[in-house]
């Protein structure tokens, strides 16, 4: 007779139900997800932990925290999942239902995080869609770690293992129209806390700058730049009105970056290509487009 949990072999639903914690962030969470009850969740977290040898989570005072052993085979989880549910959709089984998880920069989230939203709508019924938008560099973390499972990432510090698409995105300053700046007087520039971008190219330049505005919200930060507080790098595609492009000789030209459409190590594009296929189609700017995306958003949006 077949042993029920044989040391060799790790039950799928072990798995599914780790991935099922956390992406919904809770045991109570997971035990309504796939009908079980709580107790029944412990003993199969319970009973993995004794098979991968250790721990997988941790407690801390924001609650379940994944431990690096846990990380670890959750990544290798969704793998085997995916897989699983590839084989069983050739006999014509109904896969479980997944949770797809879309990165967006909130550079980009005032753009586009309308039109990504409604992807959740189309795909309402056949999968669920989780968005999270975040700084470039967070997504990146999140994409690598397992979190995420598609993500558009500007300029990442480590270029993603697996790529969907990639192309370079080109920045401008932008400031007030009515912006004059002193001859010889330090530059006012707008930027974010974790700036990767802006005081580097400055620095670089030799320039002289003040910084009377640092913030990581894109709202306040476009206020400032039409209240004349400074200039800020954007993205061309995304200059919105009631700004001007900065073209002063004293600004520094700002690089090219790359950018891309990414995918979790692991995950098959085929089986998301619904959910990707819309996702690439907001994000990715369109091989004519020329000059500057004027976004029709009011002034104070």
């Amino acid at each position: 007779m077949q042993r029920r949990h044989d040391a060799s072999n790790i039950p799928i639903e072990l798995l599914r139900a780790l991935v099922a914690i956390v992406d919904l962030g809770s045991y109570t969470k997971a035990a309504q997800a796939l009908r079980l009850t709580q107790p029944a969740i412990s003993a199969q977290i319970k009973r993995l932990q004794q098979l991968v040898g250790g721990d997988v989570f941790s407690k801390s005072g924001s609650g379940l925290v994944l431990t690096d052993r846990g990380s670890r085979v959750t990544r290798y989880a969704r793998r085997i999942l995916a897989m699983n549910d590839q084989i069983l959709s050739l006999g014509g089984a109904q896969a479980h239902p997944r949770l797809v998880r879309l990165g967006l920069p909130m550079l980009y989230a005032h753009a586009f995080l309308r039109e990504v939203l409604a992807i959740v709508a189309a795909q309402r019924g056949e999968e669920d869609i989780q968005i999270c938008c975040d700084s470039s560099e967070e997504l990146r973390r999140r994409l690598a770690a397992g979190y995420l499972d598609v993500a558009f990432i500007i300029n990442p510090s480590e270029r993603p293992a697996q790529v969907l698409t990639e192309w370079t995105e080109k920045w401008v300053w932008v400031c007030a129209p009515d912006l004059i700046l002193s001859p010889g007087a330090p530059i006012p520039i707008i930027c974010t806390p974790t700036d990767r971008y802006t005081i580097p190219v400055m620095e670089k330049a030799g320039r002289q700058f003040t910084v009377p505005v640092i913030t990581p919200d894109l709202t306040s930060r476009r206020i400032a730049v039409m209240a004349g507080a400074g200039f800020m790098i954007v993205p061309e595609r995304l200059i919105w009105d009631g700004v001007k492009v900065a073209g002063e000789h004293f600004l520094p030209q700002f690089p090219k970056t790359p950018a891309g459409i990414y995918l979790r190590e692991g995950v098959e594009a085929c089986r998301l290509s619904r959910a990707v296929g819309a996702f690439e189609a907001i994000v990715k700017p369109a091989a004519a487009e020329g000059g500057a995306r004027r976004l029709r958003t009011g002034t104070q949006s």
